[in-house]
């Protein structure tokens, strides 16, 4: 080869071709064909499986390949080199190209191959197999690493949420109708707008460290408490501005049995737990912000929003201490100071003291049963993950931890505006400043003007036009529950296909089924499946018509 030209050139072998490119040989120069195939019989592949094949070189055993794979697999094959690209549309038949279960794209960055895996149904595949069949991969290693990166990780994100929602669909569903009944007595997230600095406090083990600074600065900024947090700031007589609640579950109530002043206001998720948002609003009273983070893309949201009963909407950020973040840098304009967001284990712990689960593990133990105990089970059921902390020493995580703290510095790194106040825990990314008096310097260097989200005019239901809403519903799921009625009573079948017409009536009412684990859904179905959703139909007539029952006697 001509080592000058830096084109890829075909060579013969007493077996086939290969190819040799920048000195390095694509296939062996004995059987090219050998090595692919055999890593492609030696490989076991499992139904709704994507084989990722990093540089495409001549296709040797991608047809093979294609010829032995189950039900519901795909082959994405991906080229970085566009020298590569164009030999292999020369010299592989077009027919090759044309097979509905294999796709070749050409890619400058490793995000396209999410762009090509949005193309297929969700939850079509449940995992990645990579098979490098080519030396071609060698050309860039850290763009086809990264490729397989991206799609592992955007096939476990669906996975992972799925399996939330089985376990917790119905619970956010539920607060969603329960919380209609208190929307004329709450404000927009997009009315509130802030004029200084912000701490967003998280219930992490660095908390109880920053109390000292907190307390130096507390006048010159506006605290952000997660829920999880206001007990340990209320029991330093630091109390915050705005509380932050986004968890459905009941447990969550012991955030808020702190004494919490009048004046501090809350900003919840509207599908949050109905008894802590209760304790924030009552007839006059209009100190709750609500914004959405829809769970799921359900068909009562655009119902909502047209009703005036959606309020604005964030993306779904998973974790608490997140959204704090998120929403912090979008109601200010000045810096956002982080503490207590660790997403570690610093100390060996994972609570400050003074936060509901090491109080609640303290009046639960007892010689047969440890303090920690809990917390330690609790740990060993998610995979472990070392990493360092910001002085570089060893630190305990896992990986939903690590995840979570991979959003954090996705914002510090967009916004520029992150502090973090604290030397313990995972970095974040932020701008790092540990004492009062630099804090202060920095804080009049700042911009005087506010943050703001956009605003939601629709925004403002009444309890006449809500009632409205419910009965609609009402009669929807009515309707619904009937024609699975009818199903059930005139076929015998164990599955069936549903009609365009019944498929819609379905659909609109999604929300009382979507969770159901069941492989089988609208408009392919089983019994089991029209019999759970009915029981389910069944449930939210009565959430519904105990929220039209409370608006009434309001």
């Amino acid at each position: 080869m001509d080592k000058t030209n830096g084109f890829p050139q075909l060579v013969e072998t007493p077996a086939g071709t290969t190819i040799v490119y920048n000195d390095v040989y694509l296939y062996s120069t004995r059987d090219p064909r050998k090595r692919p195939c055999t890593i492609i019989r030696q490989t076991e592949f499992l139904p709704q499986t994507l084989v990722f094949i990093p540089s495409i070189g001549l296709g040797y055993g991608i047809s093979e390949l294609l010829n032995t794979l189950p039900g519901q697999c795909h082959v994405l094959c991906m080229e970085r080199d566009e020298k590569l690209m164009k030999l292999a549309k020369e010299c592989i038949p077009a027919d090759f190209f044309q097979n509905r279960n294999l796709t070749v794209v050409r890619a400058d960055t490793p995000s396209a191959a999410v762009s090509v895996l949005n193309k297929f149904p969700p939850g079509m595949f449940r995992r990645v197999v990579s098979l490098t069949l080519c030396a071609g991969f060698r050309m860039d290693k850290a763009f086809y690493n990264q490729a397989e990166l991206y799609l592992r990780e955007k096939i476990q994100a669906y996975w992972k949420n799925r399996m939330t929602l089985i376990h917790m669909g119905r619970l956010y569903t539920r607060n969603l109708v329960d919380n209609t009944t208190i929307l004329p007595h709450t404000r927009d997230i997009s009315r509130l707008s802030l004029e200084k600095p912000v701490l967003v406090a998280g219930a992490g083990p660095s908390l109880e460290k920053s109390i000292g600074i907190i307390r130096a600065v507390r006048n010159d900024i506006i605290i952000i408490a997660v829920d999880t947090a206001v007990p340990v700031l209320c029991a330093s007589n630091l109390y915050p501005d705005f509380i932050l609640a986004l968890e459905g579950q009941f447990i969550n109530i012991l955030d808020f049995l702190a004494d919490i002043p009048d004046s501090v206001s809350l900003i919840a998720d509207i599908a949050s737990i109905p008894q802590a948002i209760r304790l924030f609003t009552s007839p006059g009273k209009h100190n709750t912000y609500l914004f959405s983070s829809a769970f799921h893309p359900l068909s009562i949201f655009p119902r909502m929003e047209t009703a005036g009963m959606l309020p604005s909407s964030i993306p779904p950020l998973g974790s608490v201490g997140v959204t704090a973040v998120y929403l912090a840098l979008r109601l200010t304009c000045h810096k956002v100071l982080v503490t207590g967001l660790d997403f570690s284990y610093p100390f060996s712990k994972s609570y400050s003291a003074g936060a509901p689960i090491p109080l609640q593990m303290l009046s639960g133990s007892r010689r047969e049963y440890a303090v920690g105990q809990l917390e330690y089970s609790l740990l060993l059921s998610r995979p472990g993950y070392v990493t360092t902390d910001k002085a570089g020493k060893p630190l305990k995580s896992d990986m939903v931890l690590a995840a979570y703290a991979e959003n954090v510095k996705t914002l510090a790194a967009e916004s520029g505006r992150i502090i973090e106040i604290s030397p313990f825990g995972m970095d974040l990314g932020g701008m790092k400043c540990y004492e009062a008096a630099s804090l202060k310097n920095i804080f009049s260097l700042n911009k005087r003007n506010t943050g703001q989200i956009k605003q939601n005019t629709r925004f403002g239901a009444t309890p006449e036009s809500i009632i409205s809403f419910i009965e609609k519903e009402q009669a929807m799921i009515g309707e619904a529950a009937d024609k699975i009625g009818s199903i059930l009573k005139d076929t015998a079948a164990e599955s069936g296909v549903l009609t365009e017409e019944e498929n819609k009536i379905f659909l609109k009412t999604d929300y009382a089924w979507f969770h159901l684990p069941h492989k089988k859904q609208f408009p392919d179905y089983s019994t089991a499946f029209l019999t759970q959703a009915l029981l389910h139909y069944r449930y939210f007539e009565k959430r519904f018509a105990r929220a039209k029952a409370a608006l009434l006697r309001k």
